[in-house]
């Protein structure tokens, strides 16, 4: 006879499930280990990015201090940061909206090359990006990197399936 020692619950609890019966070792199995190699940026790094860079470290100056009185033109260079002055903080030296690490310029272009290093496509690097950077026209430059990208990879796929231009041995018996 099974019983089941059953707690106080209501409708919406889910049903309780019967015991597991060992079957003699109970081991893990590990499917997948990825292992992270060293990150792109570091933490000192982008707050050394930020402090030397002419508008971040003005942005910067403006989250801790105060912002200065009056609009911001749409063309001007801080206006995407002047929309956000209210979202915008500092931790460490680095300026941080929401959730997001706001990139310096000399860090963008690792990230970018890093977004796209499998391929994944212009809606999944934006996705990806979202989850943990920003700056200004990000969408646009994630844009730009995987169009060149793949348009310098289609054009060297079909020179090389050109008939002049087929290697001599591409690995293969029949060749």
């Amino acid at each position: 006879m099974l019983r089941i020692a059953m707690g106080n619950a209501d409708i919406l609890s889910p049903c309780p499930s019967l015991p597991q019966q060992s079957e003699g070792n109970t081991t893990e199995e590990v499917l997948m280990i990825e292992w992270a190699g060293p990150p792109l940026v570091s933490a000192q790094s982008l707050a050394l990015q930020t402090k030397k860079d002419a508008h971040l470290s003005k942005v910067l100056n403006w989250v801790l201090r105060g912002w200065p009185n009056g609009k911001v033109d749409s063309s001007d260079q801080f206006y995407s940061y002047f929309c956000r002055r209210h979202e915008l903080s500092a931790n460490k030296g680095i300026l941080v909206w929401g959730n997001w690490a706001v990139i310096p310029e000399p860090s963008r272009p690792a990230l970018l090359q890093a977004l796209h290093a499998s391929h994944p496509g212009i809606v999944k690097m934006n996705a990806m990006a979202r989850s943990y950077i920003w700056w200004p026209n990000i969408d646009a430059e994630i844009e730009h990197v995987a169009i060149s990208v793949s348009k310098t990879e289609t054009n060297s796929l079909i020179q090389l399936h050109t008939i002049g231009n087929l290697p001599d041995n591409l690995g293969h018996a029949f060749i």
